[in-house]
């Protein structure tokens, strides 16, 4: 039957029932279809968006904390706060250095707003920011101490109101500090604010998404609006239940805010936060209700309907590219990361297949990880063995690995190439504790084996190079207690134990001066000296100590005036001389040359010896840098001479080279910058400024009857000049100068500059001013108007030969009978001293005509004498020798200078130095 004659048989109401069939149903069909699919997908994206978010935020939180974890632990390994806690009973130092390390700790992460350390049983020791009046309270009632007690190990607290200065809210990372035997000494803590934690719900802030992170009870640490100033808790909220549970999901819930769809999850299960996100259901489903009511709308017409349908589709998948994209930015900062990494990380499945890898690993490979995608990781592990030192303990390693899922171990890598790597690896968990991969973590340790190896190779050049003359000195000592020798034989031996003690003094004065060079605390005493004394006396000790060599001295007519620090520049000739020697076993001509070229002072040293060869030659300044040669490696040293003078001539504005050929010899030579010339006049000059006509003729006529020779300077400018371009033995000064600089100015650049600030002062002066004349360490002060036996007495007091009573104080017996023995027989009157406060009572009973003082002693120490003296009229201007055994920084130097002593350091002590400071003191 054709259609035309059944549907010409339907009623009216049957053909619109049936049009209604085939047109309004499916169409109703395909808008409820249409509908149902797209909210159910736009609602299932939503729900992704929230979990990505939370998630996210998780991870943030969850790496923030981490990083607070690990830079509380590495402060808890400190070797120096170990020491400082060790003991109970701790002195100041300790205590110092325990809030150093609480203050660094403080600084070493944003948001850290309080650190503390606290003993065992949880009594707090120190707290950053200060708070006294909770240090040495018992905290063992905080969750930091219950919850590390319980964990064993670093423990993240729940949130709580500190004591400490503000008693703001904090969460704490707290941690044992243990000592070599693991045994539990103290509890390092460090807290956040929960302002800064605040700030780690920006990434929400920027989707408009509420962001809440609760601690382990539920308690508020950071929520929209602002950061919490009273604990609240929401452990109520069945969202943060489920989180504090463990689990991840979405929920929508009725709150007070409304409806509103939420994505909770925990922290990290160790730690026991929760995150929970959250928008307004209307604003995450509003494309759900616009795609029902444009359906409704034009419901009737099927192509509203599908260009509808087909923008949702846009919409939807627009909305899921962006996810995509947003997650592949987080891959690739993730991937930023490791690829910065030093060390190559890599992560394997299950099944050892590998799944990523950072930039490192492909150095570190040297391009063969890109084919590890075939294979396991571990048959690439066990191929890598042929190139393995080691093989047979690598091969062994990797199959303990891949055999043992659960294992955690390190094996270390050495290369046939000479390389050395450490690697370790774990197995990966996911959120149940089940094993998922493996992580591989590698590190080139080559540099720091060889820094070790460095290390053992300098130990044992210095043990060789210090006992060598040890065991000469003790022999020989030995052989005087033991044996009655006759009075030559007796010479020899003392002779030789000094030489070799002197040896012995410089070698540790090498490594001292290298030490300072390293910490950059290498500093000199400029002062104006002549060269060609320095040079004859080092060619003269040379000549004395080897027979073999003939030392020729080539020098100018006119003097060779540097300034400088004489005993470094003597050190740098000493070093090339005994090198010379040393490198010329054989014997034969060493000549030292000096000669001036331009405005630079030329020093040569020459051999005819070894040489050295082309190859080694660029390393030869290096610390601990020998020459390596058949012929060289019989000659003993410690490879720091050279070094050291590169960096005393360089400290002095010069430069240090060489020239050398293997088999015909070397010649060094150093270039230091030559002073402006002066006047000559020599030591017995005395300058007096003065700008009253009469009184400086009267000075003039008064001193140079006492054979000086005077130069007069009118004004303090001039005077200041004439000082500095040839410092006289002697200064007369008025204080009332005209023009821009009075005496006291005068006396204060004086004082300030090394060059000019041990020239004796003599203060002749109308005006009152004692106090502050002795204050800038002035030698004597005479009132206008004054006598030609004034003047007499005080240029007498300075400049002859000195005779009187000197008072030693040292707290070493030894020293104290040295310095006697020294000084008698030289018509002076000596007396000893073994501490600050008997030296005090001494000067009380019957004040010396000069003080020979330590530093370095108990109780009261020689910079406390130093300043009793000066608190006294007295003693202020009592001449003071420091014979000191330790280092001055430039601080204290200045100090000594402001005091016009004059100092001995005990590591350049010699009789004859001892005299003629104590002679000059006297005068």
């Amino acid at each position: 039957m054709r259609p035309s004659s059944w549907l010409s048989k339907l009623s009216a109401l049957q053909l619109g029932a049936i049009f209604a069939l085939v047109s309004i149903v499916p169409l109703v069909l395909l808008a409820y279809f249409s509908i149902s699919l797209a909210s159910d997908a736009v609602k299932k994206d939503a729900k992704e968006r929230m979990s990505l978010t939370a998630a996210l935020s998780a991870d943030g939180v969850r790496q923030e904390m981490n990083g607070l974890k690990a830079i509380v632990e590495s402060y808890a390994e400190r070797p120096s706060l170990v020491a400082a806690l060790r003991d109970n009973k701790r002195t100041p130092r300790e205590i110092s250095v325990l809030h150093h390390h609480l203050q660094e700790l403080r600084s070493a992460q944003e948001g850290i707003y309080t650190t503390f350390l606290a003993e065992p049983d949880g009594t707090l020791v120190d707290i950053v920011p200060a708070t006294p009046s909770v240090v040495g309270k018992n905290f063992r009632f905080r969750d930091w101490y219950t919850g590390l007690e319980r964990a064993g190990n670093t423990y993240v607290s729940q949130a709580y109101r500190t004591q400490a200065t503000g008693q703001k809210l904090v969460v704490a990372v707290a941690t044992y500090v243990r000592d070599s035997s693991a045994r539990q000494i103290g509890i390092l803590v460090a807290a956040y604010s929960l302002d800064h934690l605040q700030d780690l719900s920006q990434l929400a802030d920027t989707q408009n998404v509420a962001f809440t992170l609760t601690d382990q009870r539920g308690m508020v640490l950071a929520a929209p609006g602002g950061a919490p100033t009273t604990l609240v808790s929401q452990r109520t909220d069945p969202r943060v239940e489920a989180a504090l549970a463990g689990w991840t999901g979405t929920a929508e819930l009725d709150t007070a805010e409304g409806r509103r769809l939420s994505a909770y999850a925990p922290v990290v299960p160790d730690i026991g936060w929760t995150v929970t996100a959250s928008v307004p259901a209307t604003s995450a489903f509003a494309a759900v209700g616009t795609l029902r009511s444009t359906v409704l709308t034009i419901a009737g017409v099927l192509a509203l309907v599908l260009l509808g349908a087909l923008l949702l589709l846009v919409r939807i998948l627009h909305e899921r590219q962006k996810s995509r994209e947003e997650a592949e930015r987080i891959a690739n900062i993730n991937r930023a990361v490791l690829d910065a990494a030093p060390d190559s990380i890599f992560l394997a499945d299950s099944h050892g297949k590998l799944l990523l890898k950072n930039a490192a690993l492909d150095r570190m490979s040297e391009g063969r990880a890109d084919g590890w995608v075939n294979g396991t990781v571990y048959e690439h592990l066990l191929e890598a063995a042929g190139r393995m030192i080691n093989a047979a303990e690598w091969s062994d390693a990797i199959e303990e690995i891949a055999a043992d899922p659960d294992l955690e171990t390190q094996v270390e890598a050495k290369r046939s190439d000479g390389s050395i790597f450490h690697m370790y690896t774990a197995p990966v968990h996911d959120g149940v504790g089940g094993v998922t991969g493996r992580i591989f973590v590698s590190r080139d340790k080559t540099a720091e084996h060889e820094a070790e190896r460095l290390k053992s190779e300098l130990v044992a050049t210095v043990s060789h190079e210090l006992r060598t003359p040890l065991a000469s000195i003790v022999g020989f000592a030995e052989l005087l207690v033991d044996r009655d020798v006759d009075r030559e034989t007796r010479d020899r031996y003392v002779g030789t134990i000094h030489g070799e003690a002197k040896r012995l003094t410089d070698l540790i004065n090498d490594f001292l001066d290298l030490q300072r060079i390293e910490e950059g605390d290498f500093t000199l005493a400029l002062e104006p000296f002549e060269l060609v004394e320095v040079l004859r006396a080092e060619v003269e000790l040379f000549s004395i100590q080897s027979e073999a060599h003939e030392i020729e001295l080539r020098i100018p007519d006119e003097e060779l005036d540097l300034l400088g620090e004489r005993d470094r520049v003597a050190q740098v000739v000493a070093n090339l001389v005994s090198n010379a020697i040393k490198y010329s076993p054989a014997g034969g001509t060493v000549s030292v040359a000096a000669e001036a070229r331009g405005g630079v002072v030329r020093v040569s040293v020459g051999d005819q010896g070894l040489g050295i060869p082309a190859d080694q030659q660029r390393m030869l300044f290096t610390k601990f840098y020998r020459v390596d040669s058949s012929d060289t490696r019989a000659i003993g040293g410690t490879g720091l001479g050279l070094a050291l003078c590169r960096e005393i001539v360089e400290a002095h504005g010069g430069r240090i080279g060489f020239d050398s050929v293997e088999g015909e010899g070397s010649t060094f030579w150093f270039e230091l910058p030559a002073p402006q010339l002066r006047n000559g006049k020599g030591p017995r000059r005395v300058l007096v400024i003065e700008d009253d006509p009469s009184a400086s003729s009267l000075l003039a006529e008064y001193i140079g009857g006492n054979g000086y020779e005077v130069e007069i300077s009118a004004t303090g400018e001039r005077g200041l000049a004439r000082a500095i371009e040839d410092p006289p033995a002697l200064i007369c000064l008025d204080m009332g100068l005209p023009g821009d600089l009075d005496g006291w100015q005068l006396l204060d650049r004086l004082r300030a500059r090394p060059d000019t600030a041990n020239i004796p002062v003599v203060i002749c002066t109308g005006r009152n001013g004692r106090d502050r004349a002795a204050a800038l360490g002035v030698t004597d002060f005479i009132s206008k108007p004054f006598s030609q036996r004034q003047i007499r007495e005080a240029i007498g007091r300075l400049l002859p030969e000195g005779h009187g009573s000197v008072l030693v104080v040292d707290d070493d017996p030894a020293v104290r009978r040295l310095v006697i023995e020294t000084l008698q027989g030289n018509g002076i009157d000596l007396r000893e001293a073994a501490d600050g406060e008997s030296a005090l009572a001494e000067i009380a009973a019957e004040q010396p005509d000069a003080l020979i003082l330590d530093l370095m002693m108990p109780g009261l120490d020689g910079f406390d004498v130093l300043g009793r003296l000066q608190e006294s009229p007295e003693t202020r201007l009592l001449p003071v020798v420091v014979l000191t055994a330790r280092r001055l920084t430039a601080d204290e130097r200045k100090r000594l200078n402001q005091r016009t002593v004059a100092l001995l350091e005990k590591s350049a002590y010699s009789p004859q130095e001892l005299r003629r400071l104590v002679e000059r003191v006297l005068a």
